[in-house]
């Protein structure tokens, strides 16, 4: 006869047993869409409708895709510095323009280690702890970043076989974006076609139909801001490395090495990127953090009138850290792994300015991370006091230079990677050209 004992722990796995089918059978019917409340981040939901357009070979992918997104809260990869904060005094500014007292910080301090409390920018949610959330079926998911929830849609079995090289073009859903991003495909991106893909905000209206008919688009459902101190800029970066990791096969089995960021004004030479990132001999093939990285640590512009100024209630350190200037840079599928999982990209103190944000994370990674200045890399097209003028007064390079016959210079890319400030349709297809690639219906 069974124990009183044994029968109650029999008791007890049974009602186990049901809870657990239960809790299963509610992930899966929750987050059919994007903005309803976020499932357990320990597993992915599925969505029993299969969604327009979506993957005919999503069966064949399910099992794999619940292997490579288990990202568990709290989940720290080895040797992963811990993100709590080391510092011992915080400035806490009462207004935005109230600067911390002389001697309050050391000359060279930054604000990477900080982490944010609550998110700083207008969200429909917020979250203080790390979720992640994916639905491959419905190209569908949330993250957090620096404490906001960012809710996104991006073409998962597109990224998932993307390798060795990924590349995101920022852009702006509409006025000149979608121009840009014609051209672009026509040109270097149609070269190596699959391995490139544009970062979009705005409303899901506008760009739903490009996303399904090209299957290239990252969005995020953020506002589309790019001046001052609640720019979207910052989440649409980051959000293109962490889904590029999270939805990418892991290099062992083919996924990408490197990521690449640009933006829709920039040529980017693909198979000269390759042959340094990627080959056997690459020259930057084991770098971390690399693009236009000036070595030296930059101070935050308290000036109001100028076009990048930051407030003390945003940013009260004295330096930013070193980071590379956000026309193109790249990073190691290393450092995106060790931001993402080791829970930096959820925690960090917000930061508007995109590119200085990437240099935070770095740090927050570890001293190995560090900014690598790379040749091959032109922000600027001539680098002239006039082209640097108008760029620090926003004038657009057609106004900046018209009627000058000699704008825009040549572009001899055979040695360059990334030429930033393409000048149109007309000018972007005279640089691929002169690479001896074809446009796409040549």
């Amino acid at each position: 006869m069974m124990s009183v004992r044994a029968s109650t722990i029999l008791r007890l796995l049974k009602i186990q047993a049901v809870f657990s089918v239960l809790y299963i059978v509610s992930l899966n019917s929750r987050f059919s869409h994007l903005h309803e409340e976020p499932a357990d981040i320990n597993s992915i939901s599925v969505d029993s409708n299969h969604n327009k357009n979506s993957n005919s070979n999503y069966s064949a992918h399910k099992s794999s895709a619940k292997e490579r997104i288990q990202v568990h809260k709290h989940a720290q990869i080895p040797n992963a510095p811990q993100v709590t904060n080391p510092l011992t005094k915080t400035w806490i500014a009462k207004s935005p323009w109230d600067a911390p007292p002389d001697g309050f910080f050391s000359e060279n301090d930054t604000g990477s280690l900080q982490n944010c409390t609550s998110s700083d920018t207008p969200s429909s949610s917020s979250s203080q702890s790390s979720f992640i959330q994916i639905n491959p079926e419905t190209s569908s998911g949330s993250l957090t970043i620096s404490c906001q929830t960012i809710h996104f849609k991006a073409p998962y079995y597109r990224i998932q076989n993307v390798g060795p090289l990924i590349i995101g073009v920022l852009s702006a859903a509409s006025g000149s974006g979608p121009t840009r991003r014609s051209y672009i495909r026509q040109t270097w991106a149609h070269s190596f076609k699959g391995t490139t893909f544009f970062l979009v905000a705005g409303p899901w209206k506008d760009v739903e139909e490009e996303f399904w008919k090209h299957r290239d688009l990252i969005w995020i459902d953020e506002e589309e801001v790019y001046q001052g101190e609640q720019s979207v800029l910052t989440y649409k970066t980051i959000s293109y490395f962490a889904i590029a990791h999270l939805f990418g096969k892991s290099v062992e089995d083919g996924g990408w090495m490197h990521a690449i960021k640009t933006d829709d004004d920039s040529y980017v030479n693909v198979g000269r990127m390759m042959e340094k990132l990627t080959s056997k001999e690459g020259e930057f093939r084991d770098y971390h953090y690399y693009g236009q990285c000036p070595q030296f640590q930059v101070l935050p512009s308290r000036d109001q009138t100028n076009k990048w100024p930051v407030t003390y209630k945003t940013y009260p350190e004295p330096k930013f850290p070193l980071y590379c200037q956000g026309a193109g840079f790249g990073l190691s599928r290393t450092l995106v792994r060790t931001a993402v999982e080791g829970e930096h990209v959820a925690r960090f103190r917000y930061m508007p300015f995109e590119d200085v944000s990437i240099g935070i994370l770095a740090e927050r990674c570890g001293k190995e991370f560090h900014a690598e200045m790379i040749p091959g890399v032109k922000v600027f097209r001539a680098d002239t006091p006039k082209e640097r003028d108008c760029v620090n007064h926003s004038v657009p390079m057609s106004k900046c230079f018209e009627g000058d016959e000699s704008w825009p210079p040549d572009a001899n890319m055979r040695k360059q990677l990334i030429q930033h400030r393409v000048d149109g349709m007309d000018d972007m297809v005279r640089i691929h050209k002169s690479l001896d690639l074809q446009l796409l219906g040549d």
